[in-house]
């Protein structure tokens, strides 16, 4: 709605009209000679609260300053006896509202879709996520997630979002079955705990080590080890251990390894992880008479040449 290239050329042509430089312009309000410029460029728009102020010094009403339309809209905002701001108002004017007005018009315009029983979508929020309450954004992109909603989408407001509440949504679009392919780009700005949470989502759903190749260097050594030890116990393929082994405790992995031939595992099948194990120490599991080992202590198999 508000176009601040039509806007910034008005205030440079009124201002001409009144006689004053930018730097005059500037020394009237109490402001820097940059801000005007920048107003007359299109570059920023004027702080709302000063407005009636800048339209009083160049001898006009908000309205021949902004246009009817636009003036309108900053009536409602500046007055609580208005109607509220809809979503899509609010998000024009928003840039130009300090935080507290923008909190305040923002509550009244919140109250009001609820009262008409109208969810504020995803997409409407992306373009009010720098302008809101950190704590209100969360809890209205957790309120707005549906089984239409893709990972992807989150990441545009994870720089506005606590840790916590990005590894909710997450887990709560994983449930509804979102494809997990772009959890690697929000991984960064959740805390270890909430990642391993949501790899271990996407293994419950049927995923592979593979899978989880990209979060494993944000999650604890420990949390890579236990769903590692989960992917077996779900009759997943030791082989795919191989993507998680570098990001697993050596000593951890080792006892996994030694695990799964206790419990009967083929030892051939362990073979690719060898090269994670411990390096510098044996690593030997006797088998009946087979031994698996590395190191200077390898043991020879049976007919095995010097």
């Amino acid at each position: 709605m508000f176009d601040m290239s039509k806007i910034g050329r008005n205030i440079a042509e009124l201002r001409k009209k009144a006689g004053l430089t930018q730097m005059g312009l500037a020394d009237a309000m109490g402001i820097s000679f940059q801000a005007v410029s920048n107003w007359e460029r299109g570059r920023t728009m004027p702080d709302i609260s000063k407005l009636p102020e800048l339209a009083a010094i160049l001898g006009v009403t908000v309205d021949g300053l902004l246009g009817g339309d636009e003036a309108q809209v900053v009536e409602r905002a500046l007055d609580e006896s208005e109607e509220p701001l809809t979503v899509e108002e609010f998000a024009d004017i928003a840039p130009i509202l300090p935080p507290e007005e923008a909190r305040r018009n923002f509550e009244r315009t919140r109250e009001e879709s609820r009262q008409r029983g109208r969810r504020i979508r995803l997409s409407e929020l992306s373009e009010l996520a720098p302008f809101l309450d950190e704590d209100d954004l969360g809890e209205l992109v957790l309120d707005a997630l549906d089984g239409e909603c893709e990972l992807e989408e989150l990441t545009e407001f994870a720089p506005f979002l606590d840790g916590d509440v990005i590894a909710a949504a997450v887990l709560k679009l994983l449930k509804l079955g979102a494809d997990p392919g772009g959890l690697a780009n929000l991984a960064p700005f959740m805390d270890s705990d909430g990642v391993g949470e949501a790899a271990r989502a996407v293994l419950m759903a049927g995923g592979v080590p593979g899978d989880l190749v990209e979060l494993a260097p944000f999650m604890d050594e420990d949390d890579v080890g236990d769903l590692a030890r989960e992917f077996l116990r779900r009759g997943g393929a030791p082989s795919d251990l191989a993507a998680l082994a570098p990001f697993m405790d050596s000593e951890d992995l080792g006892a996994l390894v030694r695990d799964y031939i206790k419990d009967g595992g083929d030892i051939s099948e362990m073979i690719g992880l060898g090269p994670f194990l411990r390096g510098g120490r044996s690593f030997t599991i006797n088998l009946g008479s087979l031994r698996f080992g590395r190191g200077k202590d390898k043991k020879k198999r049976p007919g095995q040449e010097e």
